[in-house]
């Protein structure tokens, strides 16, 4: 981006590449954080755990809240939305020629 920028917007990139690289370096030479130990009386033997496959049914039903309710929203606001002028002039013209 910069190699087709002008000068001007290579001068303005240049200082924050230049501060920015080391923290980069240094970002990713560092060991990341270790995944925290789950801590339960009675450690199930199934992958997960019961901590993570409850996460899963709270999201699951979250998302299917949300699709449903994304759905109702599109289908109220098609439903209770305004005629369009054409709309309107196609219905008197159907009243027209029925009387």
């Amino acid at each position: 981006m910069a190699a087709a920028g002008s000068w001007g917007f290579r001068l303005l990139v240049l200082p924050g590449a230049t501060l920015l690289w080391p923290l980069l370096i240094f970002r990713l030479t560092q060991p990341g954080p270790k995944p925290p130990v789950e801590r339960t009386p009675h450690p199930d033997p199934r992958p997960g755990g019961p901590v993570i496959r409850s996460l899963r049914r709270q999201h699951g039903r979250w998302a299917l809240a949300i699709a449903l309710g994304s759905l109702a929203i599109l289908v109220a606001g098609l439903l209770l939305r305004p005629p369009l002028p054409v709309e309107a002039k196609v219905a008197e013209l159907v009243a027209e020629g029925a009387q």
